[in-house]
């Protein structure tokens, strides 16, 4: 369970940018028995657009502690790539790739509804499968 706060901007119909709180809720319990809290934290966030593919770039964890981000926060390894293909107006597949994971999936729109599953090679978790269910706001 996990509970954030983002905001989107729309710069031009083909570049965005969110920024978003993170973990104002979080708890997490993997099948491997692994239990994950966390605390809240900045993301900054852009994709762009190109025909029918999405590029992301992701900034994150930056934890509300100015110590931290003096003394502990390495920039490169917290940023995140990713890309999206929409194979029509319904379906997207996606790949992502950090520091600790991969990740392969695909998000299905239904009415306002986005259901979303990846598959997560973690360093740290193994493999594992996410599932998400968004409510798009318009």
């Amino acid at each position: 369970v996990n509970m954030d706060f983002m905001y989107l901007k729309n710069i031009s119909d083909k570049l965005h940018i969110m920024i978003s709180l993170n973990n104002m809720f979080s708890y997490r319990k993997w099948t491997n028995q692994t239990i994950e809290r966390f605390y809240p934290a900045l993301e900054f966030f852009t994709h762009f657009k190109i025909k029918n593919s999405k590029f992301f770039l992701e900034l994150d964890n930056i934890y509300l502690n100015q110590n931290f981000i003096a003394n502990q926060y390495d920039l490169f390894d917290n940023i995140k790539i990713g890309f999206e293909q929409s194979v029509n107006s319904k379906l997207r597949l996606r790949f992502g790739h950090s520091n600790d994971y991969e990740t392969y999936g695909f998000g299905l729109l239904i009415n306002d509804f986005m259901l979303d599953y990846c598959y997560l090679n973690h360093e740290s978790l193994d493999y594992s499968s996410q599932f998400s269910i968004t409510y798009l706001i318009k």
